[in-house]
């Protein structure tokens, strides 16, 4: 576990995932904006499940009380791992647009 992992508050965890989404769906952009590659399917379909909108990010950072901690600790779990699975999607989408697509 990382320093910064033990020291956010769970609300710092829940905006840092939002980011991370942000970039991850940046990176998948600009990959499908340099090669032309449409997105796999993998790719589009973690992009979708991963989508929330910002009302519902609103609400996991601003509300409180124990039963929103829970949600917030379960969101965060399940969110980490579908996140990783995007990660490794975009990675594998990468390699594959860049073979198709040779510089």
């Amino acid at each position: 576990m990382t320093a910064t992992r033990m020291t956010a508050t769970p609300r710092q965890r829940i905006t840092a995932l939002h980011e991370q989404r942000q970039a991850l769906q940046q990176r998948a952009r600009s990959v499908r904006t340099t090669t032309g590659t449409p997105y796999s399917s993998e790719v589009h379909l973690l992009l979708g499940q991963s989508y929330l909108d910002p009302a519902s990010w609103q609400e996991l950072t601003t509300s409180s009380g124990v039963r929103a901690a829970a949600r917030r600790a379960q969101f965060a779990r399940r969110y980490r791992h579908l996140l990783a699975r995007l990660e490794a999607a975009i990675g594998q989408y990468e390699q594959v647009s860049a073979s198709q697509n040779p510089s």
